[in-house]
């Protein structure tokens, strides 16, 4: 059958209102046909139809049925849409295989598009991985570069042989949002991200120790890059702290990758976080839960808010590593604890310093969960000073684990040395505990 605009005879009069055999409602089309006059029937109720006409139409239809895949139902209302649907569902217009590489691709859409467009969103297959910086050919219309989605070009891996990836062009660029694992360089490797006293949320992106370039806090940083990229199981964050000063305290919150946070273990005293009073009358300088793992090293957590139970490392659920870092306390009355692990695991690496400044405190609390300073190297301490410990230095409760493998340095500390209730294990180890009063076991605790 002819196409939609069938021969000029039927048609391709412009409207005529002293006709009355024209539509006075006529209008051209937007795009006029090729190789037939455009038809001028109307959008009222006077519309002029030939049989030819409704041939053209049936025509075109058809024609979407048959590209659908859907076999014509007489009795349904509902073909063409349908059709039109598993269209969509199939994609083939904005998806296709990327052939070529490891630098170099060409895409070809069915039906070719007729230039490059700003939102144009493609999902490819790339036929290789690719090996750096790459560009497209969209069905002959010339090459562009594939970005990231922080702009920056693509890296080795970034695109992997037979596994999908999902790209918009804009600007002149094609940008790559999703890739196998998150693109290799944006989602499987690490990424570093500024942070000073003195950068910005708002303007920085973390990629210099500059003030135009860091950012100002750590949650700042963490909104900021999560957002940029695709953090996965093989993914870290490295947040780095720029210069010395006191930084907001941070959450550090439902990330599936791994991050590390670092200031300097050599001037740890220098690189200062603060305190955040949260629910429940809680408080704390970093609180991390729902992440695969979490390295805080060479940072000195500020235990400054007053009358609420505060702790330097709040750990939630998560594996937290806390390397040559130190705990002190500016308040004298505190009822807060040093370090804490809820259900999860604290690994104690390097010097740790807790510096109670006579405040009632503990050092250590962990609830179902285990810590460790199997980490500390041979030479390295854990170190406490001038504390008064309101229930112990160390509390397990509710079949938690603690392992202490080396000696501890303490001075001027007092109250228990333990408190060991629900089934908790503390592993001693031949340690001397801080403080001096023996401490207690309830409810199946138990003292090696």
């Amino acid at each position: 059958m002819a196409g939609i605009f069938p021969a000029s005879v039927d048609g391709g009069l412009a409207p005529n209102p002293g006709d009355l055999s024209n539509p006075a409602r006529a209008y051209p089309p937007a795009n006029l046909p090729i190789d037939t006059a455009a038809l001028y029937y109307g959008n009222g109720c006077d519309v002029r139809l030939r049989p030819e006409v409704l041939n053209s139409l049936i025509s075109e239809v058809e024609a979407v049925i048959d590209e659908g895949g859907l076999n014509y139902h007489a009795s349904s209302q509902q073909n063409m849409e349908t059709a039109i649907r598993y269209l969509i569902q199939r994609g083939i217009p904005h998806a296709g295989y990327l052939v070529g590489g490891p630098f170099d691709y060409t895409l070809i859409l069915d039906p070719p598009p007729a230039q490059y467009s700003d939102y144009m969103l493609l999902v490819v297959v790339p036929e290789q991985t690719n090996n750096g910086i790459s560009r497209v050919n969209l069905n002959g219309l010339g090459f562009v570069d594939i970005v990231r989605r922080d702009g920056s070009p693509l890296e080795a891996g970034d695109l992997i042989q037979n596994r999908p990836s999902v790209m918009v062009y804009y600007a002149g660029q094609m940008h790559l949002l999703w890739a196998f694992g998150g693109a290799a360089s944006a989602g499987a490797g690490e990424v570093d991200g500024w942070i000073r006293t003195d950068g910005n949320d708002t303007t920085g992106d973390g990629t210099a120790n500059t003030p135009d370039k860091a950012f100002r806090t750590i949650n700042g940083a963490l909104a900021r890059l999560v957002g940029m990229y695709t953090p996965g199981l093989n993914f870290r964050l490295n947040l780095r702290l720029g210069i010395p000063g006191t930084y907001e305290a941070g959450l550090i919150v439902d990330i599936p990758c791994r991050v590390t946070l670092t200031g300097d273990p050599a001037n740890r005293a220098n690189y200062k976080i603060s305190g955040k009073t949260g629910l429940q009358n809680n408080g704390w300088c970093i609180y991390v839960a729902r992440v695969l793992s979490v390295a805080i090293t060479g940072v000195t957590f500020l235990i400054d808010q007053p009358g609420v139970v505060q702790y330097g490392v709040s750990n939630h659920d998560c594996t937290v590593f806390v390397i040559d870092c130190n705990v002190k306390c500016n308040i004298a009355n505190s009822s807060a604890a040093g370090l804490v692990t809820l259900r999860g695991a604290m690994f104690l690496q390097g010097d740790i310093y807790l510096q109670g400044a006579g405040a009632m405190m503990s050092g250590l609390i962990c609830w179902a969960g285990i810590i460790d300073d199997a980490g500390l190297l041979p030479g390295h301490r854990l170190n406490v000073t001038n504390m008064a410990f309101n229930t112990a230095f160390i509390w397990l409760h509710n079949l938690a684990v603690a392992d202490m493998n080396n000696p501890i340095v303490t001075s001027g500390c007092s109250g228990p040395s333990y408190t060991i209730s629900t089934n908790s294990v503390l592993n001693r180890n031949g340690a001397t505990l801080p403080g001096n009063g023996s401490g207690s076991l309830t409810t199946g605790g138990i003292l090696t």
